[in-house]
């Protein structure tokens, strides 16, 4: 604050001693050292005040933040639920299906026409074999269009009479 040295200080001492007397002198310094304190607590509470009140206008600007946060997140929750609400799903997947309908009888129509000409090859295949392709065409007994038959079974996938099973 006040650049004052010891010399200063010196002077000013030797100079309240000639003007106001060695009795008086005692007094005169308790009483500065008393206003010199009541300065220093009034300095020191002037700096809390506007400590605190700069602390207090932080934490409105911080309350000011979150309550508009606040609003915000209550916003996007209404948004939220308004979105999911179950009857707006249910109308929404109503719609769907009644414009997936046609398409659903078109995909089954054109499967039962595959099915009619998948008939149809088999009928003219079985025509063109000339009924051959009843009997086995293979030396080991079994069909042309099946898998062979596992050991100790026949063609038509029963068990051999030789197929012994094993005792336990």
């Amino acid at each position: 604050m006040f650049d004052v040295g010891f010399w200063e200080l010196t002077i000013i001492g030797v100079v309240a001693l000639i003007i106001v007397g060695p009795e008086r002198l005692p007094g005169l310094a308790r009483t500065a050292g008393l206003w010199i304190g009541k300065a220093r607590r009034m300095v020191t509470d002037v700096k809390r005040d506007i400590d605190r009140e700069l602390k207090a206008s932080e934490l409105s600007g911080l309350k000011e933040g979150l309550d508009t946060a606040h609003k915000e997140v209550n916003k996007a929750a209404d948004t939220i639920k308004k979105a999911s609400d179950a009857e707006e799903l249910r109308s929404s997947v109503k719609d769907v299906e009644e414009e997936a309908a046609p398409l659903k009888e078109e995909i089954q129509s054109d499967i039962d026409e595959i099915d009619e000409i998948a008939k149809q090859m088999e009928s003219e295949i079985d025509g063109a074999d000339g009924g051959s392709g009843a009997g086995p065409d293979k030396a080991d007994g079994t069909d042309a269009g099946s898998e062979p038959a596992a050991a100790g079974e026949t063609a038509a996938g029963e068990k051999s009479p030789e197929a012994k099973t094993p005792v336990e």
